[in-house]
């Protein structure tokens, strides 16, 4: 599980599935895609429901990368 913090102190809890990292060698990276539940929150995020795609990708200068598409309601 994982959390997601506003300034106020409300939460967002997500619930990522599990996901491989693969070696690209063309780009020299390790690369994966993975999906991110919502399962609700404290406060305004109390119902919170939702998904999200993540593409995460780490270089051989071990900086990570990711990119997040999807939506949230609450």
């Amino acid at each position: 599980c994982a959390t997601l913090v506003a300034g106020n102190g409300d939460e967002i809890f997500l619930d990522p599935q599990p996901y491989s990292l693969v070696f690209d060698p063309l780009c020299q990276c390790f690369s994966g895609n993975s999906v991110v539940d919502v399962i609700g929150g404290t406060g305004r995020f109390s119902n919170a429901t939702g998904s999200f795609n993540v593409f995460v990708s780490q270089g051989i200068d071990f900086i990570v990368t990711s990119n997040w598409s999807g939506s949230v309601t609450y």
